[in-house]
């Protein structure tokens, strides 16, 4: 072999041989790719063109007769397992790319955000500091305005002591004169200078004394009351976060609420951590209605993450109220409160409270009338719950007089069961007594033919009449000391005497 082809040899060692073929193809791709060959580690004189696919790695042709055989081993074609992952790792960068893209836009979002949180913290720093140069401007008007105020005021008032001094100092002025006159003549005057101004003097004297002495001014008092509104946090505004519903209560829930009453919710607002706060969202409260709708109602924000509410109740068994912010329901709601049917309560407190009532009636100005026990007296209150007056009877009977019943007839006089003397008490509307009857009482009562008897309640127990006692027309009756019945008989003409 010649040098030549001893350098042929070598050359075609380094560089791939394209078949005419190969080389239209790959030029109809537009482009041509010329790829040095890699020769196998383990054999030097083989380049590397096969694929293990069981090992995952190039091989020689050597390579798949020793360490690489078959069957054990897949062999597959270098440049088309190449081929393969280049597809797909070029679908995979596509993937690659809209992942890209995607962290890509969350990072300008998250700039965006943090740009925003920014400007909106600087814009609420400027409101801050434009309300605070408001209200600066507001204290220095309302300043000068107490000030002007306070001077008007006192210039008033300095105004009148100064006239007051001036009238004074007049006339401390001639009483002192006077005075100094007056010690002067009477030291070094003659007779004749002392009874020549006599007249006079005396006369300026007496005026002098009789002079009305002023009692001291008294002006009133002008003082400023600082208040606790320019101390107060919601003077310049508030600051307002996320409510945590879960967190939030509703005190005051009452376990039922009588007919007619009304109750004072309390409502606090909390946020995640449990701390007071006052709520960006809403804070509403519904109240169900009859007919199954809901009605909103009113609620005070007190600016300091409390709200109160006012709730009355309707004609419903059980009152049903919604607390809802942001419009989620905080624990418990909606709450239900068994409504009880009381509507007033009489006599609890004030010079009209009862002790252990007994009796009940109402009269004729349809007021309760009570037999009002443990005060010992029958105690009259109106319909609104006003006391209006009492019965007493006191120091009238053997024992205090402890009404227990009480009743009202058709003409209005008050019958009262005395139950510590055993009696009943009649008197008019105003408790002026008008008679009393025991036990042994009873009442006589004369008609046509025959007089009956009954008991003080009008039970009857018995009669005298006609055709047994041989009654005629009997009129006027009288109960004698002996408890024999006396009866005027007007058709016998005569008077007819009955035992008991």
């Amino acid at each position: 072999m010649d040098a030549l082809e001893v350098m042929n040899a070598s050359h075609l060692r380094s560089h791939e041989v394209l078949t005419l073929d190969k080389y239209m193809e790959i030029e109809s791709r537009g482009h041509l790719i010329v790829e040095s060959k890699v020769f196998c580690s383990v054999h030097k004189d083989s380049h590397l063109e096969f694929y293990c696919d069981t090992c995952q790695v190039p091989v020689c042709y050597k390579c798949t007769i020793v360490e690489h055989r078959v069957p054990e081993h897949i062999h597959k074609n270098l440049h088309d397992v190449a081929d393969e992952y280049k597809t797909q790792l070029k679908e995979m960068l596509g993937q690659l790319k809209v992942k890209e893209k995607q962290v890509e836009k969350e990072k300008s979002v998250a700039e965006s955000t943090r740009e925003e949180i920014q400007n909106q913290c600087k814009a609420e720093k400027l409101k801050v500091l434009t309300r605070a140069k408001e209200m600066i401007e507001r204290v220095k008007r309302e300043q000068k305005k107490l000030i002007d105020a306070l001077d008007e005021r006192s210039l008033m008032r300095l105004k009148d002591v100064a006239m007051r001094i001036n009238e004074r100092k007049f006339h401390l002025g001639n009483i002192v004169s006077t005075h100094h006159y007056l010690e002067t003549l009477v030291h070094h005057g003659n007779p004749v200078h002392l009874l020549s101004t006599r007249t006079e003097t005396m006369k300026r004297i007496n005026e002098m004394v009789a002079m009305e002495t002023k009692p001291p001014i008294i002006h009133d008092i002008t003082k400023y009351d600082p208040r606790s509104d320019l101390a107060a946090h919601a003077l310049m505004g508030v600051i307002k976060s996320d409510v945590c519903q879960s967190k939030c209560t509703v005190e005051n829930i009452p376990k039922q609420l009588p007919k007619g009453e009304s109750v004072k919710l309390l409502i606090t607002t909390r946020d995640s951590r449990g701390k007071q706060i006052i709520p960006r969202q809403d804070v509403t409260v519904k109240s169900k209605n009859p007919d199954a709708s809901w009605e909103d109602i009113d609620v005070t924000d007190n600016y300091n993450g409390t709200f109160q509410v006012m709730i009355v109740e309707k004609m419903v068994e059980t009152h049903q109220v919604a607390v809802t912010i942001g419009n989620q329901h905080i624990p418990g709601s909606p709450f239900h409160i068994p409504v009880i049917r009381l509507v007033q309560k009489v006599g609890k407190t004030g010079e009209g409270q009862l002790s252990y009532p007994l009796g009940l009636t109402i009269n004729k100005n349809d007021e309760f009338v009570t037999a009002d026990r443990g005060n010992k007296r029958v105690t009259i209150h109106d319909r609104a719950g006003n006391y209006r007056q009492s019965f007493r009877f006191t120091d009238q009977f053997a024992k205090p007089f402890i009404p227990c019943d009480v009743a009202i007839s058709d003409d209005n006089e008050y019958f009262m069961l005395d139950d510590s003397n055993n009696q009943i008490v009649v008197s008019d509307e105003n408790g002026k007594m008008i008679r009393k009857f025991d036990k042994n009482d009873y009442v006589y009562v004369s008609s046509e033919h025959k007089v009956t008897k009954h008991d003080i309640h009008g039970r009857f127990i018995c009669r005298i009449d006609s055709e047994k006692d041989r009654l005629s027309y009997p009129y006027g009756l009288a109960v004698c000391d002996d408890c024999k019945l006396a009866v005027v008989d007007y058709g016998n003409t005569c008077i007819n005497i009955f035992v008991e």
